[in-house]
């Protein structure tokens, strides 16, 4: 693969830095250079401005790279020869081939390689430049960035220095350590000889050559081995034998009955029996708290038990032809509403069928539907969506829907999910229910009911949601408003941000239509603002809660 520009320029760099070290280090190791060659060419600053040549008085220049503190050299070149114009069209020439430097008599510079320059060549030119007509250095040579060092000795009268010179240094005897340092040290320590952690089976099985495991998990490896390769005592007895670890690289003995009489008392066993004196408190039990919350006794005797959906009682009246608001003919309860509840546990992942019925409002049009219907379904994650032709699980997982209760991803618990809904028969035979209003991709909005929606199978999840627990009872609320103007609540705007963790709800989300709580009738898209009845929204609504979180909001013990 070819190299970008910018890798082409950073392997140069980088060839160039090598070239440039070999050469300073061939200079500074010939008979060439010596420390005066080396003073005059090095760099300091005189009045604001780099100069060439120091004395020991002057500060040094020194450069992170030798290719910045040679830089003079890449831009001299050659005239009249053909192995470049300059330094830098001759390491470009390198390939991965070897090259060193020579420095011969007078201070010539051949640079040799292994392909391109195996008959030297001379870079002297490249390298530096004689000093002009004022004797300034112009280029100096490359031995800029190595320092003098001057051996200096003086001689000292220890009779007069001692008459005069308080020897009792304390600031070098070492200081007493701090309580903290103290405690860092004895755990530095402590990592340091504690050694590899014992891998056991904690099983205990054995094997048939073994049938008394000592809790390793090899049962060909037994303690006494873990010892021989760790302990210290083992190291100190039994050095030179097979398999025993060096005293210098053992750690501390693990076992009371390994232990030699040096380490008697030092070992892991009799460490963890002095810290089991010290932390009593935690290895007790955990203490529980006490709730002093009362248990909530039921009030009735008991209940009625539908063995299966579908099947139940009759309700009528002994006095009239029919309940009060429930007459067929005269319809009162599309007028006044009402409100259907009661305790319903479900026992099974896969029953459907009808909790509450007046009529039959799902019959077809010619047959004159009628009435309202509470009833609940299950949508299991392997069903097949007839609009799409995928299953709800892959739906589900390619819009990355939520469910507005719970806010946690269908099927995340287990494979089916349960609904509830309710469906409400009006006089002009437009059909009601209980969906909210919510696009799970842009093809769905809410209906009148989901029957009418575009999307009319993934409609369904948009229904109340049960949780799947066969042991919890669930109180179900099922009512219809008739007052709420649900026909005027279409493509309202207005509505509060929502986010439900979906891409579709984000913060500039803002029509009723996709804000389920805009269709419980839970705000007011005037304003935005939130509220207990808005007059908007679904007159058909089902609210649910678990007897346990019923019987924790009034202070009973769950």
């Amino acid at each position: 693969m070819a190299l970008s520009q910018s890798e082409q320029r950073a392997l140069l760099n980088e060839r160039l830095e090598s070239v440039l070290d070999a050469i300073a280090e061939s200079l500074i190791t010939s008979d060439f250079v010596d420390p005066q060659i080396v003073s005059n060419n090095q760099k300091t600053i005189i009045d604001g401005i780099i100069q060439v040549g120091r004395s020991n008085l002057q500060k040094l220049i020194l450069y992170e790279k030798d290719v910045d503190a040679n830089a003079e050299d890449l831009n001299l070149a050659f005239d009249g020869t053909n192995y470049g114009a300059n330094l830098i069209d001759i390491v470009s020439n390198f390939g991965d081939e070897d090259f060193w430097i020579e420095v011969h008599g007078g201070g010539s510079i051949i640079l040799y390689s292994t392909t391109m320059y195996n008959t030297g060549v001379d870079i002297t030119p490249l390298l530096s430049l004689p000093a002009d007509s004022e004797g300034t250095i112009v280029n100096p040579i490359n031995v800029s960035q190595f320092m003098n060092i001057e051996q200096q000795v003086s001689d000292i009268d220890t009779e007069q220095a001692n008459e005069f010179l308080d020897t009792t240094i304390f600031e070098l005897l070492p200081s007493d350590l701090t309580r903290q340092e103290r405690v860092n040290r004895f755990f530095t320590e402590w990592e340091e000889l504690k050694g590899e952690v014992p891998i056991f089976d904690v099983s205990g099985s054995g094997s048939p050559d073994f049938p008394q495991p000592d809790g390793f998990v090899d049962d060909n490896f037994s303690s006494n081995n873990y010892s021989a390769t760790h302990d210290i005592s083992w190291a100190q007895d039994f050095q030179g034998e097979e398999n025993i670890i060096p005293v210098e690289e053992s750690f501390i003995t693990r076992l009371d009955s390994t232990a030699n009489t040096t380490n008697s008392g030092k070992t892991m066993e009799s460490l963890r029996d002095q810290l089991n004196e010290y932390l009593k408190d935690i290895d007790e039990d955990p203490f529980l708290p006490q709730d002093p919350r009362p248990s909530y006794d039921n009030n009735s005797d008991g209940f009625l038990k539908f063995r299966h959906l579908n099947q139940g009682i009759i309700v009528r009246s002994t006095t009239d032809k029919y309940i009060e608001g429930l007459n067929p003919n005269t319809k009162e309860y599309l007028t006044t509403g009402f409100t259907v509840t009661m305790w319903v546990r479900f026992l099974d992942k896969v029953s459907e069928g009808t909790l509450f019925n007046f009529g039959n409002p799902m019959r077809e049009l010619e047959d004159n539907p009628l009435g309202f219907s509470l009833e609940t379904f299950v949508i299991d994650k392997n069903d097949y969506l007839q609009s799409t032709g995928e299953t709800y699980g892959d739906y589900v997982e390619g819009h990355t829907v939520y469910n507005q209760d719970s806010q946690l991803p269908f099927f995340s618990d287990t494979g089916v999910e349960r609904f509830v809904k309710l469906s409400v028969r009006e006089d002009d035979l437009t059909l009601r229910d209980s969906h909210v209003g919510i696009s799970y991709d842009s093809g769905y909005a809410r209906k009148t009911s989901v029957e009418e929606g575009t999307s009319p199978d993934a409609g369904k999840l948009t229904f109340t949601r049960i949780p799947i627990d066969h042991r919890e009872w669930y109180f179900i609320v099922a009512t219809y408003n008739p007052t709420i103007d649900e026909d005027n609540s279409f493509d309202l705007s207005g509505c509060p941000p929502v986010n439900y963790f979906h891409p579709d709800f984000n913060e500039f989300t803002s029509e009723c239509n996709k804000n389920p709580d805009f269709w419980r009738g839970n705000i007011l898209h005037e304003n935005g603002q939130y509220t207990s009845f808005s007059g908007k929204g679904a007159r058909c609504k089902v609210e649910i809660i678990s007897r346990s979180d019923l019987l924790r909001a009034r202070g009973y013990k769950v």
